[in-house]
């Protein structure tokens, strides 16, 4: 699930921000073009959204609650080594994570020390785990960080911090039983269970879990929910307490699964006439409604949200905001009210679309700090 978890030696971090000092300030307020999809973390009011450039270095922009801004190249001042995908980020008790795969498959962290100095570690080469071909995801269990990827063999594979602060290695696939995957992971935590979501290479949804006694076993959803076959990734979320599951079919259709009362995955009706789907989906909930953003085959975000009794319906952000086109995979997450979808245009500029309460969908160019009127 994309999740708020969701730098710098330069300065020091002000209400929750990146203060630079005068020598490490950007030349320019551009920031590089982005060739990866962007993660979002937030931390004590402050927007950090962290992406890959087109030479494999790790970028953060950064917005503060006042509205200042600036950017900084995170792989340069962690001396930490190019990246290749998706980053993924989150912030555990004040401290800033940024995760991500290199180009040998190892998955490294860049992450701020308590001093304020940016530091890097190679998870996999501490943790003598197998390197990745997939991006990772993260979540916590009790304050401790467990990250997943796929392996080179279909396996995955869980990262977990031991008390001693040592990073430590599991085969979770092998420890449930469970079929390869074809695709990246994803998990979260509900009262205590951990739960990891995942595609194979038939195009099943299949969910690994733990029980009450600590063992992983495995459940295929599709077949359960005898819901359509999986084309993209599967992007959990809570809502109400229920589990839900939403995907792009291989018609490019949004699909969704929820797990009943009984403890069955059933599908979840989402409206068959809305744009169909050229990337995977993100989540956010907001005021007891789900919202499922996802780039369409014009390259338009969409959203599929749940109206008034239940009825889900749809409409065309990027229309709405006069925004530009997508090239990838959006973000989302909602900060005082406000909701936030972030994304890569077809010109490697990072993009945010933006609504307030009882507003329409504003747009705003991160990469330049420019908006539409």
């Amino acid at each position: 699930m994309n999740r708020i978890m969701f730098t710098l030696s330069f300065g020091a971090l002000l209400g929750g921000g990146l203060l630079l000092s005068a020598a490490a300030r950007p030349e320019s307020a551009k920031a590089p073009k982005a060739d990866s999809n962007p993660a979002v973390y937030v931390l004590e009011g402050a927007q950090h959204v962290v992406y890959r450039g087109t030479k494999g270095h790790v970028h953060a922009l950064y917005r503060s609650a006042k509205g200042e801004r600036s950017n900084a190249n995170l792989t340069t001042v962690a001396k930490a080594p190019m990246a290749v995908g998706d980053v993924t980020a989150y912030v555990l008790e004040g401290g800033q994570h940024v995760l991500y795969r290199d180009t040998k498959g190892q998955i490294c962290e860049v992450y701020r020390s308590p001093k304020g100095d940016w530091l890097h570690a190679c998870l996999t080469t501490e943790a003598k785990a197998p390197k990745a071909a997939s991006d990772p995801t993260t979540y916590m269990v009790k304050g401790a960080e467990h990250v997943i990827y796929r392996g080179s063999k279909g396996n995955i594979h869980e990262l977990v911090r031991s008390g001693k602060g040592k990073w430590v290695t599991s085969n979770l696939t092998a420890r449930a039983k469970a079929p390869k995957a074809a695709g990246r992971a994803t998990g979260y935590v509900l009262e205590g269970t951990q739960h990891v979501f995942y595609r194979t290479s038939t195009g099943q949804i299949h969910e690994m879990y733990t029980t009450p006694k600590g063992k992983w076993t495995d459940g295929d959803m599709t077949t359960e929910a005898k819901a359509p076959k999986a084309a993209g990734d599967p992007v959990p979320y809570i809502f109400d307490g229920a589990q839900y599951v939403v995907y792009r079919d291989t018609e490019g259709q949004m699909r969704g699964m929820h797990r009943l009362s009984k403890g069955k995955w059933a599908p979840t009706e989402l409206p068959t006439e809305a744009s169909k789907a050229a990337g995977d989906p993100t989540v956010y909930v907001l005021t007891g409604t789900p919202h499922v953003v996802y780039r369409n085959t014009d390259g338009h975000v969409h959203e599929l949200y749940r109206a008034s009794e239940g009825k889900w319906a749809h409409s065309d952000l990027t229309a709405e905001a006069k925004a530009p086109k997508a090239a990838g995979r959006p973000t989302s997450y909602v900060l005082s009210g406000v909701e936030y979808v972030v994304y890569r245009d077809t010109e490697g500029q990072v993009c945010e679309l933006h609504r307030r309460p009882r507003a329409k969908w504003g747009f705003t160019n991160l990469s330049t700090g420019l908006s539409a009127p």
